[in-house]
């Protein structure tokens, strides 16, 4: 988060996304469009961070074997509609 009084659940803006973080700006005008996103939780800032990745226009994956969520069975939900919206998740081996 870019701002101590607002959470921010995604490495691109704000969980009401009234300020973008910066972050897809810096990595456009590097001529980047992929990004994996892995860590912690599974379910809330690798998920909103990948979602948010894909809205921007990046393609974008989940490195699984990196990723823990806090509620097991809501990931399995949040993967299948991440890859529904055009996200990839792979295992690290696969990269």
């Amino acid at each position: 988060g870019m701002d101590k009084n607002i959470d921010s659940y995604s490495g691109f803006f704000d969980n009401g996304k009234k300020k973008a973080t910066g972050m897809s700006d810096y990595l456009k005008g590097r001529g980047i469009t992929e990004v994996y996103v892995t860590g912690l939780a599974g379910d809330f800032c690798v998920n909103f961070t990948a979602q948010d990745a894909l809205d921007l226009g990046f393609a974008a994956t989940i490195i699984l074997d990196a990723t823990m969520p806090i509620d097991v069975n809501s990931f399995e939900e949040i993967k299948k509609k991440f890859q529904i919206n055009g996200g990839r998740i792979i295992s690290s081996d696969e990269i």
